[in-house]
């Protein structure tokens, strides 16, 4: 099973259900059907366990406020924003990978 950090923020929200989707730079081997262990990124022996119902691959620029809002954004240009915290180099040329999953 594949594993992802992610902040320790949205953790939470993940087992809840109201965290569904997460995006990731760069064209990541995802397929629909696939398990997936999140990690929260400041405590290692917290995890999530999801099943991937979705991915998709697009260039950053091409990534539609409807995305960028499903993610917890207000549109797209907030979404950029939020992922350079994570990814300084990141550009809108660049591709990303839309992971959309459910609670196993």
């Amino acid at each position: 099973m594949q594993e992802m950090k992610l902040a320790s923020h949205l953790m939470p929200f993940v087992p809840l259900g109201i965290k569904q989707m997460t995006i990731r730079k760069g064209a990541r081997q995802i397929t629909v059907g696939d398990g997936l262990t999140f990690v929260n990124a400041e405590d290692p022996d917290d995890t999530c366990e999801v099943f991937v119902v979705g991915a998709e691959l697009r260039q950053l620029k091409m990534v539609p406020d409807s995305v960028a809002q499903e993610d917890g954004f207000e549109h797209m240009p907030d979404l950029y924003e939020g992922l350079k915290k994570f990814y300084p180099d990141i550009t809108l040329e660049d591709i990303v990978t839309i992971v959309r999953f459910t609670v196993e």
